[in-house]
């Protein structure tokens, strides 16, 4: 299955009702070492509604990084619930600022502490470019 097709089947339906198959698929396709963590939390459930809700915002979250390759809208509600994986995704899919995230962020000082050292990082970027 190609990543369009997975993208295509993904968006169809609600998130909670795609099966772990279809899902193992999309998220596996670079089996780096964070999608085999992950694959572990599959093991014996039957749909994506099974997981726990963290397990599934971190699921969107790899899915977004490895197979579509950017911003997932219809799961960033899921994924700004959670502070760790939500500055994973400001980071490493938006490479920016996330507004929307930033109130639960700041629920957990060491996840906030590393939003800040980014915001001051983009900062710098942003200096250094608007001086050349």
């Amino acid at each position: 299955m190609s990543n369009k097709a997975v993208l295509d089947l993904i968006n169809s339906q609600p998130f909670e009702e795609l099966s772990i198959a279809e899902l193992a698929h999309a998220y596996l396709m670079r089996c780096g070492s964070m999608c085999r963590r992950w694959e572990l939390k599959l093991a014996g459930r039957k749909t994506v509604s099974d997981l726990p809700n963290k397990a599934k915002a971190e699921g969107a979250y790899l899915f977004s990084l490895d197979a579509i390759k950017g911003r997932w809208p219809e799961a960033e509600k899921l994924i700004a619930r959670y502070p760790s994986v939500a500055l994973s995704y400001a980071y490493y899919v938006i490479k920016d600022r996330w507004p929307e995230a930033e109130e639960t962020i700041a629920q957990s000082p060491i996840w906030n502490n590393c939003y800040q050292n980014f915001l001051e990082d983009l900062s710098k970027v942003s200096e250094a470019v608007d001086s050349m």
